[in-house]
């Protein structure tokens, strides 16, 4: 099965980015996310077989008692990865402390130790509203893009993060969470 963990978006901020979605949808032809589908990314797994899922969640469950707590999220500006001309995503983009960033590292690490290759990617947290194909024309989007300005999003506590399985579906994926990690605060 086809694995990653992310930090899940609360509905009410799901639900705003998936009027801006709609709104967007009309003027270019991309795979837009569904709203169930929003979510932040910490570390992309891949393929795992059935047998070998309780040990990830085993080796994630140790990650979220390494006292990285909770993480206040801002979602900040809608983006382009990477940046235009090559854009392949349009996105909104994450702020956050440099306790993300140790999530996402201790996650790579604790999987590493069970043979699940090492991000090789810079860790870029973000929210992905649509991907794009090279040959689809974005100059109506673009030009919508810049008419809304700088977009305020909101921000938001991240109290736990989740391991995800990515369900393929006739159209397109559908992302399920089969566990979710509390992120403990050892300060405290």
């Amino acid at each position: 099965m086809r694995l990653f963990t992310a930090i899940d978006i609360p509905p009410d901020t799901k639900a705003k980015m998936s009027a801006l979605i709609a709104r967007l949808r009309p003027l270019a032809t991309l795979r837009w996310s569904p709203q169930e589908n929003l979510h932040i990314t910490t570390k992309f797994i891949g393929e795992v077989a059935a047998a070998d899922v309780e040990q990830v969640e085993v080796s994630l469950a140790e990650v979220a008692t390494q006292g990285i707590g909770s993480i206040p999220i801002d979602l900040t500006a809608l983006d382009w990865l990477p940046s235009e001309p090559d854009a392949r995503i349009l996105h909104v983009a994450v702020s956050a402390p440099p306790s993300l960033d140790l999530l996402h590292q201790q996650t790579d690490a604790a999987l590493v130790r069970l043979g699940i290759e090492r991000e090789t990617k810079p860790f870029r947290p973000h929210v992905t509203l649509a991907r794009i194909s090279p040959e689809v024309a974005l100059q109506g989007l673009r030009e919508e893009i810049d008419r809304l300005g700088r977009l305020a999003f909101d921000s938001f506590l991240a109290t736990e993060f989740g391991l995800y399985e990515s369900v393929a579906e006739r159209d397109g994926s559908i992302y399920r969470r089969r566990a979710a990690f509390l992120l403990r605060d050892l300060s405290r």
